[in-house]
């Protein structure tokens, strides 16, 4: 799906308003920004409370997703303090329930969470990455409170 895929498919189903081409987003004191060098489109799509709702019955969800054509690559990203336990889930259930939402298809999902350093968060994290590698997926981990990827 490319970029006028996804704009078309968050029409068909009303979520147009959750849509905007920034490339960062804040929450809790930390900051998570894509570094567009290669000049990429990007689109941000608010998914708490946006494209999945509490009336929808969607259970935990993620704060947002990033989309970027056009080598499809779509970075799931939950903003957590030190409940590493309920962001993982956030991501998984937002990634499960988005991938059908907007029909993902041929695209590469990359989950990534930033948190607070703690000793007991490492210790947590493996066991949710072999859930994630189970899902086909790598958990990208992040403790500084302006992660960045370059894109």
């Amino acid at each position: 799906m490319c970029c006028a895929n996804l704009i078309n498919r968050l029409k068909v189903i009303k979520k147009f308003d959750c849509l905007s081409d920034e490339t960062s987003h804040s929450e809790q004191g930390k900051t998570f920004s894509l570094i567009n060098h290669s000049n990429k489109s990007v689109y941000k799509v608010i998914v708490e409370d946006g494209l999945l709702t509490k009336n929808d019955g969607e259970g935990k969800r993620c704060e947002c997703l990033f989309y970027a054509c056009p080598e499809t690559e779509v970075f799931f990203l939950e903003l957590k303090g030190n409940d590493v336990n309920k962001a993982c889930k956030q991501l998984k259930n937002s990634i499960n329930k988005v991938k059908s939402l907007l029909e993902f298809e041929q695209v590469k999902i990359r989950p990534i969470l930033v948190h607070n350093q703690n000793p007991k968060a490492s210790q947590r994290l493996k066991k949710h990455n072999e859930q994630f590698r189970q899902m086909n997926l790598v958990l990208e981990s992040y403790t500084d409170a302006h992660a960045k990827i370059k894109i």
